[in-house]
């Protein structure tokens, strides 16, 4: 048996613990007018299940919830640890550690530029891209337009993968390591390749940023970032 992935890796999800997302779920549910009575119990998915066909709640107030985290992938599976059946019973890297995954071989599949447009947006860039889709008209990512200084990249790499399972040093070491691989005044490293020096009018560390953003997303060899931070 072939498993075969196509843009992104078993290391693309973010998994985090259930309380990262608590906040952002419980103020969703809150917003529901037939559910905010029990946003704050275990009733939660079998009040939202059980909306009339009817009901305009959810599409009314689920961009509101996909909005308000900073991350790229606002909501993602979580880690259920220690709970039985639990999609993410661990966090990956650990379950690989122990021997705990399919052994079936992977084809993983990326396209050679798309950390371009994925340059960890977050749900608000989702959220334009999605108007832009069902509206048919041209789109622009408004991250193209932020200056990715070291520091810009350094706070949207701690942004997106936080809390870490390290201490807080060598995690730091890891972020400055990776960023450092990449030379700011040569913006030929970067994304989208093989276009030389060329920027396109947008911010050099933009297409350092886009480089990054496909390494980890979508890498093409084993990071310590990545085992560090699933």
């Amino acid at each position: 048996m072939l498993k075969i992935l196509q843009s992104g890796t078993a290391s693309t999800p973010l998994p985090n613990t259930a309380d990262a997302r608590e906040q952002v779920w419980h103020d969703f549910v809150a917003a529901i007018p037939e559910c905010a009575s029990v946003a704050a119990s275990s009733q939660t998915f079998d009040c939202l299940r059980n909306l009339p066909a009817s009901s305009t709640s959810l599409s009314e107030h689920i961009m509101p919830a996909l909005t308000s985290p900073k991350e790229i992938f606002p909501w993602v599976p979580t880690v259920d640890e220690g709970a039985e059946g639990g999609v993410y019973p661990d966090f990956p890297s650990k379950l690989f550690a122990r021997g705990q995954y399919a052994k079936v071989p992977v084809l993983a599949g990326t396209s050679l530029d798309e950390g371009e447009s994925v340059a960890f947006i977050n749900s608000i860039h989702l959220n334009h891209l999605l108007t832009h889709l069902l509206a048919g008209t041209a789109f622009v990512s408004p991250y193209a337009a932020v200056d990715w200084t070291r520091e810009a990249i350094h706070s949207a790499i701690r942004t997106n993968f936080s809390p870490p399972l390290v201490p807080e040093d060598e995690w730091e070491q890891a972020i400055t390591s990776l960023i450092d691989s990449y030379p700011f005044d040569d913006p030929s490293f970067g994304s989208p390749f093989n276009t030389g020096s060329n920027t396109f009018g947008l911010s050099p560390g933009y297409k350092i940023m886009s480089a990054i953003s496909k390494m980890i997303l979508a890498p093409i060899r084993p990071l310590k970032l990545i085992t560090i931070c699933l």
